[in-house]
């Protein structure tokens, strides 16, 4: 008779088990750390990190290995921008408070998901449209 191991060595690696729900594994204490961890969950390389957020890429670089420090940098901005871009809230990706996910509602997260699928001027159009949209005058 075999027995089913529900053990952490029934994983074939130590973050599969925590993979599928999409939370870290350990505590991430330091920003460089949480910036990566959510980096990598958003699908992105850090030269599409860098290019989205318009810095340059030795800089953020610099963020992921700690050699730069985005708040004390004078970078918060920037740092806003990651924590949108990469769907994280930004307490946590400051200081490690609260939890990592921002919640988006569906109908937003399916246009943000059809949307990354077109061209960046395509993807400036949708955006325009719903500012428009937003703008309007209602009837």
């Amino acid at each position: 008779m075999t027995r089913l191991s529900l053990t952490h060595n029934s994983c074939q690696s130590p973050s599969d088990s925590f993979a599928r729900f999409n939370v870290p594994m350990a505590p991430l204490s330091e920003f460089k750390d949480r910036l990566r961890w959510a980096r990598e969950r958003a699908g992105l390389t850090p030269t599409q990190a860098a290019q989205r957020l318009a810095v340059a890429y030795p800089t953020y670089k610099g963020w992921e290995n700690g050699k730069i420090k985005g708040e004390a940098g004078g970078r918060s901005k920037s740092i806003a921008k990651a924590a949108h871009l990469f769907k994280v809230e930004l307490l946590w990706l400051i200081e490690g408070r609260g939890q990592p996910h921002l919640r988006q509602n569906p109908i937003a997260q399916e246009i943000e998901q059809l949307a990354s699928q077109l061209p960046m001027d395509e993807q400036e159009d949708v955006r325009d449209y719903i500012r428009f949209k937003i703008e309007r005058p209602r009837r």
